[in-house]
């Protein structure tokens, strides 16, 4: 992406269903570079804009104010976001919602100690037994720490690694292996379903899906990308990331130039020289999940 961008950051205590970005004046806006995950932004509107240390955050995701949590659960979870291009420049929109939050607002937490709560935090939720229903222990648990703790109860049941869950940037051969082990897990939790052997509520194609990437990375790029791989064996080994000493293509054979690092566009075009247009398949027929 490009250095130009701006975060629009709309404050309101509405329902947030009935919040309107393109009809409504944003509260605030800053200029920030295109990110890959939430949490940069967050990190820079901690201090400009006081009400989102204690307010509900959603962000704009294909025209649904998707959820995040307060701030901490935000900043734990660290979500990918899709920025849009809009006058000649990538844009982001944020809403700061106090709608049905009750009570008094959390203590807020200053900066220079955000990594270590969200450290303290994090190592609880480690200690912790996982909770069969995903609801946290305590009183009014938030919704995002809730799913949260229904995230990682989950992975724990289908074996995902921390590595595998991971939001940090990645390489393609990286996102080949999150794609696989999503079919993994998925064929794990069907099979566990089936013999009625599962201990935690339903899972739904979505949450799982989110284990490894957010929902809209997921279907713009993992299917359309990954479901034809298998059909050429070189650039199989690639993503493999089979050693050339051990018979794996170099990446000048596969992408017929040397780059720092490929990506999905780059396999897209790759894909294309073949005849192949990159569709969206969903998944395979007949699987019964609960959407």
């Amino acid at each position: 992406m490009g250095s130009a961008g701006k975060v629009f950051v709309y404050a309101s205590d509405a329902n947030p269903a009935d919040v309107d970005p393109y009809n409504t004046k944003p509260t605030t806006s800053v200029r920030h570079a295109p990110t890959k995950t939430i949490r940069p932004v967050l990190e820079a509107l901690y201090k400009r804009f006081v009400p989102i240390q204690r307010d509900s955050i959603y962000v704009l995701e294909d025209d649904i104010w998707g959820g995040k949590g307060r701030y901490q659960d935000a900043w734990e979870m660290n979500d990918e976001v899709e920025w849009t291009w809009e006058r000649e420049q990538h844009v982001l929109r944020l809403l700061v919602s106090s709608f049905g939050i009750g009570g008094s607002a959390p203590s807020s937490v200053p900066s220079s100690h955000v990594s270590s709560h969200v450290s303290s935090h994090l190592s609880s939720l480690h200690d912790e037994a996982p909770v069969a229903a995903g609801v946290a222990p305590g009183s009014n648990p938030s919704t995002a720490e809730a799913v949260l703790r229904f995230r990682r109860a989950v992975a724990a049941k289908l074996g995902v690694s921390d590595e595998l869950m991971s939001r940090d940037e990645i390489t393609l051969p990286q996102a080949y292996s999150k794609y696989l082990a999503y079919h993994e897990a998925r064929e794990k939790y069907l099979k566990l379903v089936n013999a009625k052997r599962w201990p935690l509520d339903p899972v739904r194609q979505t949450e799982l899906i989110e284990l490894f990437v957010s929902k809209t990375t997921w279907h713009k790029s993992y299917p359309r990308a990954f479901a034809h791989v298998g059909r050429f064996p070189d650039l199989l080994q690639w993503l493999q990331e089979v050693k050339e000493e051990d018979g794996g293509p170099s990446d000048v054979e596969i992408w017929g130039e040397l780059k720092p690092s490929y990506t999905f566009a780059d396999l897209f075009t790759w894909l294309r020289q073949y005849f192949i247009v990159p569709h969206l398949p969903l998944g395979l027929p007949g699987i019964p999940w609960d959407s």
